[in-house]
């Protein structure tokens, strides 16, 4: 029987689902673990199937590689990596191009490839700039360690550093030295580095792990409060050491930021809107001023 008067209902269709593979370098970090905290929250914000996969340790470029493999032979609208080698990326982006599967990096800049992350080249340069807040303006040694050299995030920071140095008349890095993001290895080549040139009074390290290992170097010497240390990363332990005066400033790389601009970058790829290329997250200066604020978030 009919029913007179009544309102019918109107069909809300659902928003079109997507796949998106992500591929990070490891979740072995804090950093990691907040990326794909990101990409889970924005995943379900905007009905994406989210697929996130990683190799063991950031420098299982060839483990990473097999798993990206896999991915664009799986079905999948849209792949995202962090490589964990950038100079081994041009097969699987062609397999990409050739699929017409959108293809993006994070943390990771790839030539022609859309990019979603940091300004790296700028947290090199925002170090330099710090470090020469908090040193006298007079002659300056100062040393860089940085991760992974088939990564490009960690050559760009350390580049941006050394540009940032160069202004400062007087100022010069005397030593860089590779440490895989590794906390032993950080730990090693501050002491190496402090061995080698007594008169660093400055160090840059590109990423909190490496941070966290120059510091216990540092303190282990006795030169916690003589050389002053910049980190990268939004990493607790790492704010902790600034707000205990064991480093002094560390640039933001918000991991849960980044997550959640990569899957709104891809959603408006795959749906034909515009967007952002590079997309960039902001970074922030975590000094002992507001460290308490960032450890309670």
């Amino acid at each position: 029987m009919a029913c007179t008067g009544c309102i019918a209902e109107k069909k809300v269709l659902p928003k079109r689902s997507y796949t998106v593979g992500v591929v990070l370098k490891s979740m072995d970090s804090e950093h990691w673990l907040a990326v794909r905290s990101g990409l889970q929250a924005a995943a379900q914000q905007y009905n994406v199937d989210l697929v996130v996969l990683s190799a063991e340790r950031e420098t299982a470029a060839e483990e990473q590689r097999k798993i990206i493999f896999d991915l664009l032979n799986s079905h999948i609208d849209a792949l995202v990596v962090s490589p964990c080698d950038v100079y081994q990326s041009a097969d699987y982006a062609a397999i990409a191009k050739r699929k017409g599967i959108p293809f993006f990096t994070m943390d990771e800049m790839i030539e022609s490839v859309s990019y979603i992350g940091s300004d790296n080249f700028q947290i090199g340069v925002t170090a330099a700039g710090q470090l020469q807040q908090i040193l006298p303006d007079t002659v300056c040694e100062t040393a860089i360690i940085m991760g992974n050299q088939q990564q490009n995030a960690h050559l760009k920071r350390a580049a941006g550093f050394r540009e940032g140095i160069s202004e400062r008349v007087g100022w010069k890095v005397v030593a860089e030295e590779i440490a895989d993001s590794d906390f032993a290895a950080a730990y090693g080549k501050t002491k190496q580095i402090i061995k080698e040139h007594p008169q660093v009074h400055g160090l840059f390290v590109t990423s909190a792990v490496m941070g966290l290992g120059a510091i216990e170097a540092l303190e282990e010497m006795g030169l916690e409060h003589t050389v002053h240390l910049i980190g990268v990363d939004k990493q607790d332990d790492l704010i902790l050491a600034v707000q205990q005066r064991k480093a002094d400033v560390i640039i933001s790389q918000d991991g849960y930021a980044e997550g959640i601009l990569a899957i709104q970058t891809v959603v408006k790829a795959l749906n034909g809107e515009p967007y952002d290329n590079p997309a960039y997250i902001e970074n922030h200066l975590i000094t002992r001023e507001n460290a308490a604020d960032y450890l309670q978030q």
